[in-house]
């Protein structure tokens, strides 16, 4: 189905298929590549997708926000330390 969406659909910006247990790695490159005007792609909890797949696409399509547990909190820690968050290393008893 993401391969029809990114191949069909050309203006197409955000597509979220969060917790859809059947997109592989396949479809979410395919949808990437094919989708010009994407700008965000959610696949939350789409478990067959590596996030190792997910790493190579956020650097081979920048344009693209890709939404997943890991890359979200990337995004969140990253915010916060141009914010001046500094983390506490003290040990806590």
């Amino acid at each position: 189905a993401l391969i029809a969406i990114g191949r069909y659909s050309m203006t197409i910006e955000t597509v979220d298929v969060g917790w859809c247990k059947e997109i592989t790695d396949h479809g979410a490159t395919q949808i990437a590549q094919s989708s010009k005007s994407l700008r965000y792609l959610g696949l939350m909890r789409c478990d067959q997708v590596n996030e190792a797949t997910v790493e190579h696409l956020v650097q081979q399509y920048p344009h693209i926000t890709f939404s997943t547990v890991l890359q979200d909190c990337k995004r969140t820690l990253e915010r916060a330390y141009q914010m001046g968050w500094t983390p506490n290393m003290s040990s806590a008893s």
